[in-house]
């Protein structure tokens, strides 16, 4: 690798210290010309106060995510575990081989879009999740409803009943996508440097 490509990759992967560095010996100079040395240790105990501060907000920020992480995490697996089994059963079809099923289904619902779980998720996602939360409530709601069994219905309710279900199996591969702002904290270490 050439000496021009270190000294360029050096520069880009330090900027801000650079940056900063030039800024503090241009400021030095510039005290000194106006004949104000005795502002110099003034001026760096102010700069020590402004890195101290930044470094608390930055730990701070990453605090908060982390924290709300463990709560998102919660609901996206609820979510991913309830299109999972309505996957796994075709829908809310009510027989009596699928009762724990069917239970597990509905505790996964009222943990991620319906009960306790609507509300977590208004004050812990954005529109978008709330949106797609909305939509799949429509669809848990309908197939709940018509779980009787698909024998006993109608065609135009057997062709909504498979598109809810398509809707939802189309899901279970999106939300890792759809989550990813929330539940992804990215290259943690690379941040930092």
């Amino acid at each position: 690798m050439c000496i021009n490509c270190k000294a360029f990759s050096f520069l880009k992967q330090h900027s801000v210290e650079v940056f900063y560095s030039i800024v503090v010996m241009v400021s030095i100079l510039f005290l000194f010309h106006l004949k104000k040395a005795e502002l110099i240790p003034t001026f760096f105990m102010s700069g020590t106060a402004a890195i101290l501060s930044y470094s608390a907000y930055r730990y701070t920020k990453e605090k908060f995510r982390l924290d709300l992480l463990d709560k998102r995490v919660e609901i996206y697996n609820k979510a991913l575990e309830f299109c999972s089994l309505i996957v796994t059963m075709g829908g809310l079809i009510q027989i009596e081989s699928n009762k724990e099923l069917l239970v597990a289904a509905e505790n996964a619902a009222h943990g991620s879009f319906r009960g306790l779980g609507y509300h977590k998720t208004h004050s812990l996602f954005g529109q978008d999740i709330v949106d797609l939360f909305k939509k799949l409530s429509e669809a848990y709601a309908y197939l709940n409803t018509h779980g009787q069994g698909l024998q006993n219905q109608t065609q135009e309710q057997i062709n909504k009943h498979f598109e809810h279900v398509a809707y939802i199996s189309d899901l279970v591969g999106q939300l890792p996508i759809i989550f990813k702002p929330y539940i992804f904290f990215g290259s943690y270490k690379n941040d930092l440097l």
